[in-house]
């Protein structure tokens, strides 16, 4: 399949969308975990998360009135919009920044204290709704394997942050085309082996930390 053939169905442009961007937003924020040692965090709230998923699922599934589908859709919005989506993130973003601020400004509780604590409650969202999007093995690899591969090439964490969310989503590009391509292949267990492969290359060809040069 040529990559014209790719993007030209809707299906598949949809699959690549979704992959890109869950793998760009998880490389990045990955790259705090990373620099925290917490990497393997993805992994604990993922396999702690499961069960409350599922218990989540059986309830809405039971109450087709308290469904998010009924219920936005009785708002008149569309939960599948990206411009819905994207406003729906900055707003997060913009209400847990004034709510650090707020609680530092109140309490004796320094601001990097509480910008920390509000990141790890994102990162712990992000992880429980990206394993509902993904699955749990795809998202743990986002989460693991783009900082560990952009970690050997960067020497600043802003130029961390920017590879390490290019890997996640390069990782989706290439393991989603692959995956169709080759037919009956699962995508997220393919996208897993790119990503791995980044890794791998990272260790043995950077200029700086390779192991070939040590």
């Amino acid at each position: 399949m040529s990559i014209i053939d790719f993007l030209a169905e809707f299906s598949y442009r949809r699959v690549v969308w979704g992959t890109l961007l869950i793998g760009l937003c998880s490389g990045a924020m990955g790259t705090f975990l990373y620099l925290r040692r917490q990497s393997m965090m993805s992994d604990v709230i993922g396999h702690s998360a499961t069960p409350g998923v599922m218990g989540a699922f059986l309830f809405f599934a039971t109450t087709p009135w308290l469904s998010e589908s009924q219920l936005l859709a009785d708002w008149g919005i569309d939960a599948r919009s990206m411009p819905v989506i994207t406003i729906g993130a900055m707003v997060t973003g913009l209400a847990s920044a004034i709510v650090a601020n707020a609680v530092a400004d109140s309490t004796r509780i320094g601001i990097d204290s509480t910008m920390a604590v509000m990141l790890s409650l994102l990162v712990v969202v992000a992880i429980v709704i990206g394993v509902k999007a993904v699955g749990l093995i795809l998202m743990i690899a986002f989460a693991v394997f783009p900082p560990a591969a952009a970690r050997q090439w960067t020497r600043t964490v802003a130029q961390m942050v920017v590879v390490s969310g290019l890997i996640g989503a390069i990782a989706a590009i290439v393991g989603s085309y692959i995956s169709i391509s080759a037919g009956k292949v699962p995508t997220g267990p393919v996208i897993v082996l790119v990503l791995a492969a980044f890794v791998i290359v990272a260790l043995v060809a950077s200029p700086r930390r390779a192991a070939v040069i040590r």
